[in-house]
């Protein structure tokens, strides 16, 4: 059906990101340091390491329709996904704009050794010179997997950067990265815009509204040690302040279905002509957002009809949905209509 990826599969998540009814699937890819390998020397007192054949850290294949058959194509070049990182954890899908457009985020910072066997034979320090970062250098060792976690775990350098001192990371200090979905196709990456690309050793993403006010935040698993004055804790969190626009918020309730209408597919006409697909889903990896649907409003005021599809095979219709949060059950009968309140 079309999805083929060589790299070492790490985070997964699946949405309709160009709006065409259709499900896409993203599939980031641990890049672990082969054998062949290029040094590069550098000015500046940087030192770095070019592997000459791995894989695409990240795969976008989107879903495509041939007559009755449903195929999906590699599309992450086209779509402009290319410099994505080195150290790609887990991948989510949020519209933290509310414009309607899915966008991708995606955690930097795990490890890459040798081969998978010494899969944190690497470490990466940062040197901090007048309390300027001044260089990365990759430290190496033939210490065991385990020898490496003993060195994470009694280090006592300050994660904060003070003078003198350095701080661990197993990815090289890659920054998270934030792609918006410019509905046309394409998207631009603007982590450092959003203030969302972080720089600790991201591991594991989860999308939640946290305050209740209908914008989508972040939660972030960091992979740093939790150390005296980190700077960058084990957990963080970035709320959303930045979104406009309205969204819709619904939360299932099922009675023939599962309790929280995990595996429903719900799609939102809206009153702009533009329809959206999502589902409802149980985990991301290793990582449980919010089971609520989220549909940013983009430019539309409303929502004109909701369509679920729940998992026990009933379907049932909402409509004339304004912004706001919606509690909707499954119905007992099939194919009912109601309408929201």
């Amino acid at each position: 059906i079309g999805i083929q990826s060589e790299g070492i599969g790490m985070g997964m998540a699946i949405g309709d990101l160009n709006n065409d009814g259709l499900l896409d699937i993203l599939k980031t890819n641990v890049q672990y340091m082969s054998q062949n390998r290029l040094r590069l020397s550098c000015a500046a007192n940087w030192g770095t390491e070019e592997n000459l054949n791995r894989p695409s850290p990240l795969n976008l294949f989107t879903g495509m329709k041939n007559g009755n058959k449903k195929t999906f194509v590699e599309t992450s070049f086209n779509y402009g996904l290319t410099d994505v990182g080195e150290g790609l954890g887990a991948v989510e899908l949020i519209d933290y704009n509310n414009d309607g457009n899915l966008d991708i985020y995606i955690a930097n910072g795990l490890w890459s050794g040798t081969e998978k066997s010494e899969d944190i034979s690497s470490l990466f320090s940062r040197s901090s010179e007048f309390g300027t970062e001044r260089a990365i250098r990759e430290e190496r060792t033939k210490e065991t997997q385990s020898a490496i976690m003993k060195l994470l775990a009694n280090y006592r350098g300050s994660i904060s950067g003070k003078k003198g001192e350095q701080r661990l990371s197993l990815g090289g200090f890659q920054r998270n990265r934030l792609f918006r979905n410019n509905g046309d196709g394409t998207f631009m990456e603007v982590g450092y815009l959003e203030g969302v690309d972080s720089i600790a050793d991201g591991y594991i993403v989860s999308v939640d509204d946290i305050n209740n006010d209908g914008k989508q935040d972040l939660i972030l698993r960091n992979a740093d040690p939790g150390v005296v004055e980190v700077k960058y804790p084990p957990v963080q969190v970035l709320k959303n302040v930045g979104a406009q626009k309205a969204s819709v918020r619904i939360r299932l309730v099922g009675n023939s279905s599962n309790r929280d209408g995990i595996g429903a597919e719900i799609i939102a006409k809206l009153d702009n002509g533009i329809s959206q697909i999502r589902q409802v889903i149980a985990n991301n990896g290793t990582a449980q957002s919010e089971p609520i649907i989220h549909f940013g409003l983009g430019s539309s005021q409303k929502i004109n009809e909701l369509m679920i599809k729940w998992p026990s095979g009933i379907s049932s219709t909402v409509k004339d949905i304004k912004p706001g949060f919606y509690t909707i059950e499954e119905p007992k009968d099939y194919k009912k209509v109601s309408s929201a309140n």
